[in-house]
Parts: structure tokens; C-alpha cells; sequence
């Protein structure tokens, strides 16, 4: 298992982008994979940076990244210490809808479903923890 902590800032992004993309050159990720990938970890990474400890000073978040072999995948968790809030309790958007009567907010965590094979919340410990899987 391979493990960042780091606080939970968007100029931080950088580095946990690095941090991710290191661990996945060394796997049978294919490029496409790897992109579906960078937008989950982006979209989930700015979404604690932004709302997870606000309106205080930004806290930890501690990413954690394992493989399996069978079938090979690539599990992602993202902990924070901040408010307790599940994403995933809230209903999907309705992008049926034109672009004018959807509302705000809710597109984000949309994609990363949509994009990865498994999401899942959990808060234990005081903290928030979220895991994305990706089959490789």
C-alpha cells in the first residue's frame, strides 16, 4: 500500500497528481485508464480541499492506493478529519434535463461514478473516508 498525507489545499493538487500517476506508471494501466483516473482523483481531491474542513483552516487528507492482482485494479481512499458528509447520499443529476434546469452542483461526483467501477463512503474514527476502484 502506498500512502500521501498532505494537507487538504487545491495548490496541493499538483503533488497528488504525482503521487498518483508514480504509483500507476508501474502498473498495466493503459493511458485512457489512467486518465479516467486523474479526473476522479481531481474531482474528489478539490471537493475535500474545498468543503471539507471550510470555513476553517484546511486540514489533513491521507491518500491511500493499493493493487490487486485479480483482477488487477487499482483501489484509491481519500481521509479527511473534516464535517461528516457522504456524497454518494445525494441523487444523481438529471442530465436529461438542458443545461438551464439542472441544478447546481452534484456533476462532479457524478462523474467519478460514472468514470470509475466502484465508489464507496464511509465515516468511522471521526473521519470521512472515501474509496474509488478502477479494474484495470
Amino acid at each position: 500500500m502506498f500512502k500521501l498525507k498532505l494537507i487538504a489545499k487545491e495548490e496541493n493538487l499538483d503533488t497528488v497528481n504525482e503521487f498518483v500517476n508514480r504509483q500507476l506508471a508501474q502498473s498495466s494501466c493503459s493511458t485512457d485508464t489512467r486518465v479516467k483516473i486523474d479526473i476522479a482523483v481531481e474531482e474528489l481531491f478539490i471537493n475535500i480541499a474545498s468543503y471539507a474542513y471550510a470555513p476553517q483552516e484546511p486540514g489533513e487528507v491521507l491518500i491511500k492506493m493499493s493493487f490487486t492482482d485479480t483482477p488487477p485494479a487499482v483501489t484509491i481512499s481519500f481521509s479527511d478529519r473534516g464535517a461528516p458528509y457522504n456524497p454518494l447520499s445525494h441523487p444523481d443529476p438529471d442530465v436529461t434535463l438542458p443545461l438551464e434546469k439542472r441544478q447546481i452542483g452534484g456533476m462532479g461526483l457524478y462523474l467519478v461514478k460514472s468514470l470509475m467501477d466502484d465508489v464507496q463512503y464511509r465515516y468511522y474514527d471521526e473521519q470521512n473516508e472515501i474509496t474509488i476502484k478502477k479494474i484495470l
